[in-house]
């Protein structure tokens, strides 16, 4: 979601054209559907390309409020329960409320439609890791152990497929993948990409590379659904953005 994470973006639409192109995996679209957003952040993507490539946030500008505060990181702005209960110390990257951005407005929209949706992936920068939200709600903290347990076989997947560890961390989350938890969906995870130095001209991927992270995640990607198979033997739909 964020608008400089460039190989977020190749590695989602990598993925597309291997479901869409590729025989081989055929198997995976006969017993799930994918849904892709490949870019959820447009305008700050464009302005990223062309203005600063360090820049993460939305272009979106808070006349109302602040006339120096522009963009909101897309992630933050979510109702997931934890980002505006201090109206007063809310930070310039949240927005003016839950759902202020039509970016998060559509994934609200498209989410909360009629769909069987049992995982959510978001995929990011820096760090090479899959993580998934940790729950405290005494209705969901069972759930932690399952979550640890898929992320822990994607990861696998991965070393064997190319060498790679990615390792699996819970983490507290205020953003998407814990809104994405409270509507229901099972198996939420934020799966981090190696992509040099967060700051600075290092930031992005050098292009040599691309092509290998792109194939060791959708690696994962047919691991998760490999797994999601024998625990609902049905088809389900599989939400993945940038």
């Amino acid at each position: 979601m964020k608008a400089n994470e460039w190989i977020s973006s190749a590695t989602a639409l990598y993925a597309i054209q291997q479901l869409a192109e590729n025989p081989v995996n055929n198997y995976m679209l006969a017993k799930a559907d994918w849904y892709f957003i490949p870019i959820m952040n447009p305008d700050g993507f464009d302005y990223s390309h062309k203005q600063d490539h360090t820049w993460k946030k939305t272009r979106s500008r808070r006349v109302k409020t602040d006339n120096t505060c522009f963009g909101v990181d897309l992630n933050q702005n979510f109702d997931s329960g934890c980002n505006f209960t201090n109206l007063q110390n809310r930070s310039c990257n949240n927005g003016e409320n839950s759902f202020s951005e039509p970016e998060a407005n559509a994934m609200l929209d498209f989410l909360t439609k009629n769909f069987q949706v049992e995982l959510f992936i978001n995929i990011n920068n820096y760090g090479q890791s899959i993580d998934y939200p940790l729950e405290t709600d005494a209705r969901y903290i069972d759930d932690n152990n399952d979550l640890k347990f898929v992320a822990e076989k994607a990861s696998y997947a991965i070393y064997k497929y190319g060498g790679y560890k990615y390792t699996v961390n819970g983490f507290d989350s205020c953003g998407s993948e814990h809104w994405a938890r409270r509507q229901g969906i099972k198996y939420v995870y934020n799966i981090k990409l190696p992509a040099g130095e967060e700051l600075g001209p290092k930031s992005q991927v050098p292009e040599s590379e691309i092509l290998s992270i792109a194939q060791e995640v959708f690696v994962a990607f047919r691991q998760l659904q490999q797994i999601l198979v024998s625990i609902y033997g049905v088809t389900y739909d599989l939400i993945t953005d940038d």
